[in-house]
């Protein structure tokens, strides 16, 4: 009797234990996905205007006049008056998805929602468009890109994302 009780309660454990660790698994899952500007803008996402809204705020209010080249181009102050963003700023709980979005993303990444910093462009048809400063991106855009004449500058390695919620 005591043997079927021990093999019983071994078997419940184990029961458990697997349960535990299927919930655990869950934790993978994403609340939403990134994706490039080029991505969003191609999937009707963001527009040309959207595009110039967020232009404007990462390029710090200046505007590209030139070719793609810096020795043949240069930033110039722009008379375009961007749409403000709305929300003004993300709520706490929509920047929290982004951040822990953003480390299981980066697979290497040994950051913590504390130490990922997101520079917020605005919120265009549901998508958030931000530079997501966190574990280092190698790959990183050329210093200048163009989409659809909308030129932005990427001083670093860290590339405007969009985040679009699940």
């Amino acid at each position: 009797m005591i043997k079927k009780l021990v093999t019983l309660g071994i078997a419940a454990l184990l029961l458990f234990s697997v349960a535990g660790l299927t919930a655990c698994g869950n934790k993978e899952e994403t609340m939403g996905k990134f994706y490039s500007l080029q991505e969003a803008y191609d999937t009707e996402w963001l527009t040309v205007e959207d595009l110039r809204n967020i232009a404007y705020y990462h390029n710090n209010g200046l505007e590209w006049e030139g070719e793609l080249d810096m020795e043949l181009g240069s930033f110039q102050p722009t008379g375009f008056t961007p749409v403000p963003k709305n929300p003004n700023s993300l709520d706490v709980e929509t920047e929290g998805k982004i951040k822990q979005d953003f480390i299981k993303r980066e697979v290497e990444c040994k950051e913590t929602e504390h130490s990922v910093l997101i520079l917020y462009y605005g919120t265009y048809n549901g998508c958030v468009a931000a530079k997501i400063n966190g574990c280092w991106n190698y790959g990183g855009s050329p210093l200048l890109f163009s989409i659809d004449g909308i030129v932005f500058l990427q001083g670093d390695n860290y590339d405007i994302l969009v985040w679009k919620e699940n």
